[in-house]
């Protein structure tokens, strides 16, 4: 949605309208390197704003799931939608993007994202026999369009990871501006620093355990048939006191 606010500025979608607004009212310069020398809990501010313009119910607002927000939570793309406003908010004026943060901005509570991660809550996606996906299923039924698929799916899940790695990737961003920092991020880089050192020390002794638990198994194989009478639970009992014992 493009929202003109009253000095002729176009944005993309209010809640950017919003948080430029907060700023603007307060002669709160953010533009250029401004933004480097604000706080964080006045970014924190802002979108505690753009909660109240947005998403916040009046009284008499009644929604499906809970009274702190006016997000419809089976709108998967709309919730998807905000979640990229709010990396690319973060991402561009270098803000810790905190799990809090987005709580603060939506009216989700944070108990509700930490159920959407464990994979739990499912929901469905519609297409049309064409393979298209229908965004206003509700508008579709009402309207006759014609059939339509439905299919599960983990998109809450997804979101909650979305979110989650939006802080930490805008925590890493941050830390890049020091040297230490620096060091951080290098030795936590999967593919190089020390949790890549250590998933590849595990990767290393489960071969060599898979290696010592076959050698077990062709011994046992190669006895005589009244002597090979052991189970598997045996060769395992054998297999991990042998390398305890090492």
């Amino acid at each position: 949605m493009i929202v003109l606010d009253c000095d002729s500025t176009i944005y993309d979608n209010s809640i950017e309208m919003y948080f430029h607004e907060y700023f603007e009212n307060r002669a709160i310069d953010i533009s250029g390197d401004g933004y480097k020398r604000i706080e964080t809990n006045i970014f924190n501010n802002a979108f505690i704003y753009i909660y109240k313009k947005l998403f916040k119910p009046s009284r008499d607002d009644r929604f499906k799931y809970n009274k702190t927000s006016k997000i419809d939570y089976d709108d998967v793309f709309l919730l998807n939608e905000i979640a990229d406003i709010f990396h690319d908010i973060c991402t561009g004026y270098n803000i810790t993007g905190r799990q809090d943060m987005f709580c603060d901005m939506t009216g989700i509570h944070r108990s509700t994202l930490n159920r959407w991660a464990t994979g739990k809550t499912r929901n469905s996606v519609y297409y049309d026999l064409d393979g298209n996906i229908i965004s206003d299923i509700q508008a579709w039924k009402l309207n006759n369009v014609g059939e339509y698929v439905q299919a599960p799916t983990n998109a809450h899940c997804d979101i909650a990871k979305k979110i989650a790695g939006i802080h930490n990737k805008t925590a890493a961003n941050k830390l890049n501006d020091f040297q230490n920092g620096q060091m951080m991020v290098a030795n936590n880089e999967p593919d190089a620093g020390m949790e890549y050192n250590s998933k590849r020390q595990h990767e290393i002794l489960d071969a060599r355990q898979a290696v010592s638990a076959i050698d077990v198994v062709q011994q046992v194989s190669a006895l005589p048939d009244s002597s090979a009478d052991c189970t598997i639970v045996d060769i395992e009992q054998t297999y991990g006191k042998d390398e305890g014992n090492a």
